[in-house]
């Protein structure tokens, strides 16, 4: 019995959703917005729970700034599971007023997805919001999910 569980744990663990391009297992698709402007999304499936969501979205956020040339990125809105989670952030030099920036979070069930408005940046920028180091995400969650991070965009 104990074996059963086990192997349908593993088996469920090796469903969800891996880092790849969108397909019918789930993946991940961007726009580039402006030179240092990309709109992120992660697809999951009905085995992706919402924490890994939330890791590969953040992947892809660091992957795309890295591959073109950036270090820095902040989350400038994020939604997932159809819910919006973000943080006021009226001093964001390149904002509008009332603009917000956001950490990814939500709950879903089933096949969920997450799309992030993410700004990348050379030198870590000096304003208060939540700045991700994008080389320190592509070691930490690349190892992770084992997925090379910051090659060049293909043009």
């Amino acid at each position: 019995m104990r074996l059963l569980a086990g192997l349908l744990a593993l088996f469920l663990t090796g469903c969800a959703s891996t880092y790849q391009p969108e397909g019918l297992s789930g993946g991940f698709s961007d726009i580039q917005l402006d030179k240092n402007v990309f709109q992120v999304s992660y697809q999951g499936n009905a085995y992706t729970r919402t924490p890994r969501l939330e890791e590969m979205a953040l992947l892809r956020a660091a992957d795309l700034t890295v591959s073109h040339g950036f270090r820095y990125f902040i989350v400038l809105s994020g939604q997932a599971g159809g819910q919006m989670t973000s943080l006021f952030a009226p001093s964001l030099p390149l904002a509008t007023p009332g603009m917000q920036a956001a950490v990814p979070s939500g709950e879903a069930s089933g096949a969920q997805g997450m799309t992030m408005l993410v700004v990348s940046f050379a030198q870590r920028p000096d304003f208060p919001a939540l700045i991700y180091d994008a080389t320190l995400l592509c070691q930490s969650l690349g190892a992770k999910f084992e997925a090379k991070c910051g090659r060049p965009p293909v043009r």
